[in-house]
């Protein structure tokens, strides 16, 4: 999938992630390329679009100190509250509208 061009470029940069650049949005970004890439196919199905608290780890590592947990909590909330993530028992899933804020179908 092709990243929008109507999203900031900071994204296709890499620069989302950067102390002075960090926010939300970028870390929601982050969570959903990490899962694009894992697909094995081209075809993306929501029901494989899913991440947990281990997930986390893989997505973003060493910068997974408990100063940026406490962010990454808090913007997964924020898109909780927004519809555009579902959680599901211990999962939590992306929504079409959070797909499509940021990727070309």
């Amino acid at each position: 999938m092709k990243i929008k061009n109507s999203v900031p470029i900071k994204y296709a940069l890499d620069l989302h992630l950067c102390k002075e650049h960090i926010s939300s949005d970028g870390i929601v970004f982050e969570i959903l390329r990490y899962l694009l890439n894992q697909l094995k196919t081209s075809e993306v199905d929501l029901n494989a679009l899913k991440f947990t608290s281990k997930t986390l780890k893989y997505v973003f590592g060493d910068k997974l100190d408990d100063d940026f947990k406490q962010e990454v909590v808090v913007s997964i909330k924020k898109y909780i509250e927004k519809g555009m993530i579902k959680p599901k028992g211990k999962s939590m899933y992306i929504t079409n509208d959070l797909l499509e804020t940021y990727y070309e179908k």
